[in-house]
Formats: C-alpha cells, sequence, structure tokens
C-alpha cells in the first residue's frame, strides 16, 4: 500500500502531464480549448472535469505577468460577470492574474458549452497549471463554476495572493517547487499557506521568505531575472522550451523529468 506522500507524488505526477501536454496538440481523449492568449487542454467524463493551462507562450502574455497592481476579486467578477464562491469575497491579486483567468474561464466555459456540458453536470474539478497557468488554476478556484470538490496542482508557479488576502481555508492546493526564480515574486504577493507538500532538487530548499540583510540583493536579482524573461518571452524562446540560465529551472520539461526520478 502506498503512503500519503507517493500517492501525493503519483497525483503530483498525472498533474504534471497534464500541465506540460497543455504546452502541445493533445492525443487521445483530450480537448484544447483557448480564448485570446491564453489555452490548455480538459476531458470531462462522469462528472469529473480535468483541466490543463498553459503558462506564458506567446509575447503577449508577458503583460499579465508583469501587470501587477492590485485588484480584488469582488470587483473584477462584477466585471467579468463571473460569480465567486461565497466564501472567496476579499481576495486581492494582480490585474494582470485575473485578466488571463477571466480569459481562461472563457474558453474553458465556450468548450464546455459546444461539447453539451451544463454547469449543473460538474461534481469535481483537477486543474493544473504551469508558471502563469499555476496562477490562473489557483484563482479558477475561486469562481463558482471550478470552486466545489477541485483540486489544484500548480508547477512554477508566482505568488498569487496580495498579502491579507482572506484565502478560503477549503482550498488545499499542492505546489511543487524548486530552485525556480519565477516562484519568488511578484514581491507584494504571497503563496497560499495551505500546500500539502513542497518537493525539492535534493539539498536545495525554496525560500520565499529571505533575510532582511538579503532583500535588498534578492529584490534587484528577481527584477533582473524577470526583466530577462520578458525579453526572452518577446523573442518567442520563453515558456516550455527555454534553456536560459536563470529560466531553465522554470521549464515544464524539466518539472515533469524531476517528478519522473
Amino acid at each position: 500500500m502506498q503512503t500519503r506522500p507517493q500517492r501525493l507524488r503519483r497525483r503530483l505526477l498525472n498533474a504534471a502531464h497534464w500541465a506540460h501536454a497543455a504546452y502541445v496538440e493533445p492525443e487521445g481523449s483530450p480537448i484544447r480549448w483557448q480564448c485570446h492568449t491564453s489555452s490548455g487542454i480538459l476531458h470531462f467524463k462522469d462528472g469529473h472535469l480535468i483541466v490543463g493551462i498553459t503558462g506564458s507562450d506567446q509575447s503577449s502574455d508577458i503583460w499579465h505577468d508583469l501587470t501587477l497592481y492590485s485588484r480584488s476579486m469582488d470587483e473584477w467578477s462584477v466585471a467579468a460577470d463571473i460569480k465567486l464562491a461565497e466564501d472567496s469575497k476579499g481576495v486581492v491579486t494582480t490585474t494582470g492574474f485575473l485578466d488571463h483567468t477571466a480569459n481562461a474561464y472563457e474558453g474553458i466555459m465556450a468548450k464546455l458549452r459546444s461539447m453539451g456540458v451544463d454547469q449543473g453536470d460538474i461534481t469535481s474539478v483537477s486543474l493544473s497549471g504551469h508558471s502563469l497557468g499555476g496562477a490562473v488554476a489557483y484563482l479558477l478556484q475561486h469562481t463558482e463554476a471550478f470552486g466545489h470538490d477541485s483540486r489544484a496542482y500548480v508547477f512554477g508557479c508566482p505568488k498569487v495572493y496580495k498579502r491579507g488576502s482572506r484565502i478560503p481555508e477549503r482550498l488545499r492546493s499542492s505546489c511543487w517547487k524548486h530552485n525556480d526564480i519565477v516562484t519568488y515574486g511578484p514581491w507584494s504577493c504571497v503563496h497560499p499557506s495551505c500546500q500539502d507538500l513542497i518537493l525539492t532538487y535534493p539539498g536545495q530548499v525554496p525560500r520565499t521568505e529571505v533575510p532582511g540583510w538579503l532583500r535588498v540583493p534578492m529584490a534587484s536579482w528577481v527584477l533582473l531575472s524577470w526583466v530577462y524573461g520578458a525579453a526572452c518571452e518577446l523573442k518567442g524562446m520563453c515558456g516550455d522550451e527555454t534553456s536560459y540560465g536563470l529560466f531553465k529551472s522554470h521549464s515544464m520539461t524539466e518539472y515533469l523529468q524531476c517528478l519522473e526520478l
């Protein structure tokens, strides 16, 4: 019989395959969805919905990554005409993450309608995403359509929630990270505290809170890295296939290979 960490690792590996497959043309049963720059794959069977969400794979996605103005989900839900789960009011994140979430929501719902699937047919949801797609996976859990009995498995996800946000305790999202520079930003945000497990490379433990004396050099490093990543994306060379030094550990391929060890 598998132990709990072994079961979680298996679920993470399965989710990693979905997050990785969201970047390529799916084979077999997964169906591709897309709305503006947001895209991914989904599968619906016996009431369970599985969704894979791509990260930044187009140069235009950089604006979602770097638009860091604060915005509450309450205000966003009204403007986007998206119903929030009752316990998600008071959550604050960035405008860029929310804009991309709205695109994903529209694309997923449109594809489900084309398949003849009503919201009432969905009994449980599994969400998987990489990088910006991981942020979207977190935020989709706050909507009424994807909030019931849902799990999110994210890889290389940046910090999503503005400090002080009221994050529902029902969110039990698993997050696997290693020495990935993207997971340290944006500086004004935090990761959810309800992560099940963080797996790392041997001997390397990611720090999302650094000592005070390191914050200035770390902030400079993160800023330069994000600018460098923006340059990579504008050249169409970031996302899953990137091989640049600072961002190599951020690729979904790297996560998948490390999980399969």
